[in-house]
């Protein structure tokens, strides 16, 4: 099968076109904030987890509501990073 340079172009557009409709972010459905919006709501419960950007395995907290996730903070009582 030949391939010639009108289809190969063709082709990867269509792939480029594909590759940037993909990498839309449809799941965003709130304004991003910070910890700090909501450490005083009683309705948020906090679980301490590893962070997993990398081996170390920092502590944090993830702030819950709702079953959703809606902070993470640094654990101020974790060994590895002191929060």
């Amino acid at each position: 099968m030949t391939i010639d340079r009108r289809h190969f172009i063709a082709s990867s557009a269509l792939a480029a076109t594909a590759s940037a409709l993909g990498c839309r972010n449809e799941m965003a459905t709130s304004e991003p904030g910070t910890a700090a919006d909501v450490v005083g709501d009683p309705n948020v419960a906090w679980d301490k987890a590893p962070c997993r950007y990398c081996g170390t395995g920092c502590g944090v907290e993830v702030g819950v509501k709702d079953n959703r996730i809606v902070a993470v903070r640094g654990d101020e009582q974790s060994p590895v990073n002191r929060g």
